[in-house]
This record gives structure tokens, sequence and C-alpha cells, in this order.
């Protein structure tokens, strides 16, 4: 299922589970996602239920009832305090984050919200713990249905790893132009003519468009220099009969080229790349973040075109190139444009770098304020 980064506070965030980054006691240490979710859910009813659990061990979690929160339950969970990365404080984050996904598949819960635990009083550092977090969110969504939401404040921003992130910013600096909105409708709608649309699906395929060829070469091995002096009238049925030959040729050969093509809807598409892939569909789906219904629809044409990010995820999941890309998004009608859309840019600097890791595409999108794909 999906894992998803979203900017909100917590407690307005509707799932069956919310995580409370907790304190050891069984009391309301005043931090803040701590502190929000005692008062949004009532504190009097929390810190009962909280205080019949007793302490809670650093790395494990304990279920209470959500009360007034917009959830089923809170799983309080104690992240470890930062010392010097190497007392043990990854892994005690990595069972937190195991505890409370565990927890949530026995609740049969469909969702669940986590802030990023221990970085805030705590001092862990960000980009390990979204590291972490990212980690076991993999793990758990490729084997469970479970809709992972990792909630983060307005003014929270992340890096990737300090290879990729320079190599996407470099990338969008040497591809992303901008454009002006007039210049971008300009473009699209140039793009998407009925003009341009014939054009592009006879590029897309190959066939040789006559204007493209000089018609001196065209004629070329069919002319032969004159020799002798010409009428006017025997030069015009020669003339003639050249084009009347090549024109029966040409519409041979286009006859042929087109011959036993059809063009494709978007789900035969998706079939068609699967299979060249030599993926299954579990494979597919649960790589671009989707569940298997959802999936399903899409391939027996109940959903003709898709979302956008929908499709791009899918394009990860099945490790596209930039020109396989391209081209399946032109099957729903869609255009990839690095050059003017920011999210094609950093979708694309990840397909050069070969890197399908739709995680750290939507924490790049994220942080460049996109949306996100699956």
């Amino acid at each position: 299922m999906a894992f998803k980064i979203i900017r909100n506070d917590i407690i307005k965030v509707k799932a069956d589970v919310l995580v409370n980054s907790a304190n050891a006691k069984p009391i309301c240490a005043g931090y803040r996602t701590d502190a929000a979710i005692y008062e949004a859910a009532g504190f009097e009813e929390m810190l009962a239920v909280r205080q019949k659990i007793g302490d809670i061990e650093v790395g494990h979690a304990e279920v209470t009832p959500a009360f007034r929160l917009p959830a089923k339950y809170v799983i309080h969970t104690v992240g470890p305090k930062w010392i010097d990365g190497n007392s043990g404080e990854p892994e005690a984050l990595r069972s937190c984050y195991r505890e409370c996904l565990s927890k949530a598949v026995s609740l049969r819960a469909k969702s669940i919200a986590f802030p990023l635990i221990s970085t805030g009083a705590f001092r862990f550092p960000k980009d390990l713990a979204l590291d972490i977090v990212t980690e076991i969110a993999r793990e758990f969504t490729s084997e469970h249905k479970l809709d992972v939401i990792l909630v983060v404040y307005d003014n929270e921003s992340f890096e990737l790893t300090s290879d990729l992130s320079d190599f996407v910013e470099a990338y969008i600096d040497e591809h992303y132009v901008g454009a002006t909105i007039d210049d971008r409708l300009k473009r699209y709608a140039a793009m998407n003519s009925p003009d341009e649309e014939r054009w592009r699906w006879r590029r897309n395929r190959n066939l040789r468009i006559p204007d493209e060829e000089p018609l001196c070469n065209i004629l070329a091995p069919t002319c032969e220099a004159p020799r002798k002096r010409e009428t006017s009238d025997e030069s015009a049925q020669k003339t003639k009969a050249v084009f009347t030959s090549f024109k029966g040729k040409l519409e041979e050969d286009l006859s042929k080229k087109i011959e036993g093509l059809e063009i494709q809807s978007f789900s035969q598409r998706l079939v068609y790349y699967i299979t060249q892939k030599g993926l299954d569909s579990a494979t597919v789906y649960n790589a671009a973040f989707m569940d298997r219904k959802h999936f399903s629809k899409i391939l027996s044409d109940k959903i003709k075109t898709p979302k956008r990010e929908t499709i791009l995820a899918l394009a990860v999941g099945m490790k596209l190139n930039v020109v396989e890309t391209r081209d399946l998004l032109s099957h729903a009608g869609y255009s990839f444009t690095p050059d003017i859309n920011l999210t094609d840019v950093i979708v694309a600097a990840f397909i050069e770098k070969n890197v399908y890791d739709l995680t750290r595409i939507n924490i790049a999108l994220f942080d460049n304020h996109q949306p996100q794909l699956g």
C-alpha cells in the first residue's frame, strides 16, 4: 500500500491509528506531539488510560483509544534520545516503527499516521530518522494492506543522501528552464492540437512522412537526366507519370507499415511494458504503492485514463527509461516535459540515475512542493 508524506498537524489527520511520540513515564511531558494529542483527545481521559499502562520502554509501544481524535486508536511509542549515534539509537528507532506498524496490523487498521519520532526534543538527526521510517514503511507496505502517512509540520524539510541530493539539484539546474505561464500554455496547446497528435502518432511509429524527405531524393532513383530536348507536353506527361508512380509506391509502403497496427489504449500499453520487462502484476502495483483493486480497474479499462501521478508511479515501478515513460504517458493523453515541469524533471533525474525508489522520489517531490506519485 501507500507511503505518503504530508504537511499537517497530526491531530487533524484522519487515519485509523495516530502515533504519539510519548514520554516513557505515564505523564504528558509537554513535548509538541505528546501535548497536542493529549489535549485533542481529552486530557483527563488520555492520562487515565496512559497511567493504567505504566512505564513504556524505549523502542516499545502501547495502544489506547483515540477518544475525541479523528482516529480509532493512538499508539504511544517511546523514541530514543540522540547521544552519538553509536549507542543503539538507530535500532531503537527502528523498533519504535516496527512495533507501531505491527500493532496497527493486529488492530486491522487500514491507515496509520506517524510524526517523525525523536527528532524534536530528543534531537535525533532528521535525515537519518527519515531514512529509517522509509525503510521500515517499505517493509510493511509490501506485505500488508496498510497506508503509512508521515506527518511533518510546515517548517520541516528534508534532504536525500548527499550524493543523490547533489545529483537531483544539478539535474534540475541543467534541465529545468521553467517558463512563463503564457509560454507553457502555448506549448501545451501546440502539443495537444489535432495536427500535432497526428504527426506525433506517426513519428512514434517510425513512419516516413513525405515532407520530411527532400523531393529530389525521392525522385532521384526514378528520374534520369534528359538526353534530348523535350516538348512541354512530353515533359508534363513524364512528370505526371513519375508522381503517379511515386504516389502509388508511397501509399503501398504506408499501408504495409500501418497494416496490423492499432492505436493502443493505456491498459494495452501497460500490459505491453509489464510483459516486455518480464514482470508480474503484484511486483508492479506494490512498487507503485497501489492496491490490487485499483490496479485491476486500470488493467480492465474500468479506469481508462488514470491520474498522471499514478502513471508516473507505474513507470517507476516498471523501471521504465525516460523514452518509455514519455510513451506510456502519451497513451493516456499526457505529455512528459522535464524542461518546463518540475515534477517531470525530478522524476527524470531519478530515472537517469537509475534510482527507481518511489519513496525517495516522493521525498524529493515533497521537498519541492510537488504532488507525490502513487
